[in-house]
């Protein structure tokens, strides 16, 4: 600025304009606990599928996944060519996620153990297997290293009642 001079050949600082928000990065639950999806007109750039047991797997969308399983609508596949192919089962229709993960804006999945889902309303989107498997192209390729499950751990002894 040009000495505290108004109107000068400089641009000046224009201070009645209020601070800027920053933008929300917090997800929209999805119908209840099963996903949670992204605001506004955002797209994800992650989607995270979260299982009971086991630590959860974080694969970029860039890898562009395919959805499908249109023909079963308690079941939904996505597949990473090359990668894995993740197979999520529910007991209600999983159209609107479907649709969701296509468009890229689903953020994460969690499965839901018994004990939650029966604490869950009927009309509420619960997601009851998440598993993954090798992709078929790597299925078929004996170079490629097993995708080995971990097993669950036995269920504790009940103790007898006199």
């Amino acid at each position: 600025m040009s000495d505290g001079e108004e109107g000068g050949e400089f641009i000046t600082l224009v201070s009645n304009r209020g601070a800027a928000k920053p933008p929300e990065t917090k997800d929209d639950p999805g119908d209840g606990i099963a996903y949670g999806c992204v605001k506004g007109q955002r797209t994800a750039n992650l989607l995270r599928l979260i299982r009971r047991q086991g630590k959860p797997v974080t694969i970029p969308y860039a890898f562009l996944p395919i959805v499908w399983g249109d023909w079963l609508p308690h079941l939904v596949l996505i597949e990473w060519p090359g990668l894995f192919t993740a197979r999520l089962a529910a007991g209600c229709d999983l159209g609107p996620l479907e649709a969701r993960i296509a468009d890229y804006r689903v953020t994460w999945i969690r499965e839901c153990d018994a004990a939650e889902a029966a604490a869950l309303p009927l009309a509420v989107t619960r997601i009851d297997l998440i598993r993954y498997y090798p992709s078929r192209e790597v299925a078929g390729d004996p170079r490629a290293a097993p995708v080995i499950e971990p097993e669950p751990p036995p269920p504790a002894p009940a103790e007898a009642v006199p």
